[in-house]
Formats: C-alpha cells, structure tokens, sequence
C-alpha cells in the first residue's frame, strides 16, 4: 500500500478493499451490468459521504435513505451533496449524466452498450478535460470518470468531521439565554411595541 492507502485504511477501514475490489469486478461486466454497478457504487459512495457530514444517529439517517426517505434515491444524494458544499457543480453534472445512463440500461429491455447512439452520447458528453487526450471509447469514458469521481467523493469522506449534536448548545442553555433576552432586552422592545400601537393618544 501507499502511504495514502494506508492512511485512508486507517480513517477509513475497508476503504482501500472496497475501491479495488470494485474495480476488479467491473472489467467482468457487461455494458449493462458495468453502467448499473457504477451508479450502485457511486450511490454508495455518496452515502457514505453524507454520513460522514451528519451527527451520529444512525437510525434516523438510515430512515432517510430508505423507501420513501428524503435521502433514498441516487438524484437525491447528488443533490443533498452539492446544496451542501460536499461536491463542486461539475461533480454534480458528471453524476447526473451517469444517473441517467444508468436508467437508460435499468429501464430498457432491449439489447443495449455504449456505442448504442444515445449512450454514446452521453458519454461524450462527460469526456471533459481531464481525459481529453484519451481515445474516445464510450465505456472507457464512462469508467475512467467513474472512477475519479469515486475518488474525489472518497477523498471527501475521509477528510470530513462529522457535526456533534450538543445539548448544551441547542437544548437548555439557549432556552435559558432565550429566557433572559425576553426578560431584560425582549421586555425593553415589548414595552415600546405597547407604548406605540396600543397606548396612542386618540385622535
């Protein structure tokens, strides 16, 4: 292992085989099967990611990636990721076009690959800069900006600190800070709402 591979084992364990093991078992796909696991793993990874930014209440968080959860769908924790700043808008593009390749292959009975036109160009369509110099290849595209994306969202998700959910904070010292506002500063503002609208000399 490299000394990233190891410290990403060490913050993250599992991590390291996750990646490879993906990887390995996607050159055995089929177009279809290749499409339907990048977007799983990618669903996965962005997860992950938003666990990763959450307090620590498991139950709730599996609650909303669920059924008919806030989180459940792949669009869904594209979207939760960039309002949140987990992701760059370019990210969320790159996502959303292999969102809809996915469905392209999950939604058809029809013998599909990526040279089938409109997956093909769709795939062209992420062939951004990074890879500009590579031969076009649809499926090779569709991978190799797979796998940077899974990169830069696993890189995110080690590096993040999730948020504590402090009582102090949000539960009695507010109440009690709330409290002494309304008896000193908010009691000074009540009495001149009074004194101006209820207490007016009549006309």
């Amino acid at each position: 292992m490299t000394n990233y591979e190891e410290y990403a084992d060490r913050v993250a364990p599992g991590h390291f085989n996750r990646v490879m093991r993906f990887r390995k078992e996607l050159t055995k796909e089929t177009d279809r099967g290749c499409a339907l696991m990048t977007a799983a793993f990618l669903d996965e990874s962005l997860k992950r990611l938003l666990e990763a930014n959450t307090v620590d209440d498991k139950k709730t968080f599996e609650n909303l990636c669920i059924g008919t959860g806030g989180m459940a769908t792949f669009s869904a924790k594209i979207e939760f990721c960039y309002l949140l700043g987990l992701i760059s808008a370019e990210t969320r593009r790159l996502l959303n076009i292999i969102r809809k390749i996915r469905n392209e292959f999950a939604h058809s009975m029809e013998i599909l690959s990526f040279d089938t036109e409109d997956i093909s160009n769709r795939c062209r369509s992420l062939h951004s800069k990074v890879i500009s110099d590579t031969p076009f290849s649809p499926r090779v595209v569709f991978v190799s900006i797979s796998y940077r994306i899974a990169g830069l969202i696993d890189g995110q998700t080690i590096i993040s600190r999730r948020p504590t959910n402090s009582d102090d904070e949000f539960g009695a010292d507010a109440f009690a800070k709330h409290q002494k506002y309304m008896e000193h500063e908010g009691k000074q503002v009540l009495e001149l709402l009074i004194e101006k609208y209820y207490k007016k000399d009549p006309e």
